[in-house]
């Protein structure tokens, strides 16, 4: 799956090929050609291969929907995938809101955080929608190393003060929570 993947990257093989679409065949196919596009993020991608990350990312969501039941554990694990997000532009937020409350299912909800505060000043409205979605599918038990705290404090630095507001409303559930 993994050569298969590269092949698709490489652009030898396009996303509605035979190949290809073997890897919508089954789950666990999906989740190695996740993994091998994550594996491969620091690598110097060109932006055709960034982009044909995000095609598959799109084709993974179409994927999904069309499932009998949600694959959570695959929609957490495409949300590895935010790595690639450099701006949240329409295409990134419907993506983002789309993983989002299922970052929890497979523990990826602290490189989750993370990537939105890479972005948060990219469009910090978008990131306040993307985490709000995160926190109200599932509260976080534990902010490894302050990552939801400075996020949440950049977005008030951001002027998002009442979306902040409203995050740390949800995430302890205090009173006023909407």
């Amino acid at each position: 799956m993994e050569w298969i993947s590269l092949s698709y990257l490489w652009g030898d093989e396009p996303l509605d090929s035979p190949t290809i679409s073997r890897l919508f065949k089954d789950e666990d196919y999906i989740h190695t050609a996740i993994s091998f596009f994550w594996q491969v993020r620091g690598d110097k991608l060109s932006d055709e291969q960034k982009d044909r990350v995000f095609q598959f990312w799109e084709a993974c969501v179409e994927w999904a929907k069309a499932q009998r039941t949600i694959p959570t554990r695959l929609i957490s694990h495409l949300a590895r995938l935010a790595v690639y997000v450099k701006v949240i532009e329409p295409r990134e937020k419907a993506l983002l809101l789309f993983v989002a409350p299922h970052v929890h299912t497979e523990y990826n909800f602290d490189a989750f955080i993370e990537n939105l505060s890479r972005v948060l000043k990219s469009n910090p409205s978008a990131v306040s929608e993307i985490l709000k979605r995160a926190i109200e599918a599932d509260t976080p038990s534990y902010d490894y190393e302050d990552r939801l705290k400075r996020l949440i404090q950049g977005l008030a630095r951001s002027g998002f003060k009442k979306e902040a507001i409203q995050c740390v409303e949800i995430e302890f559930e205090l009173p006023g929570k909407n």
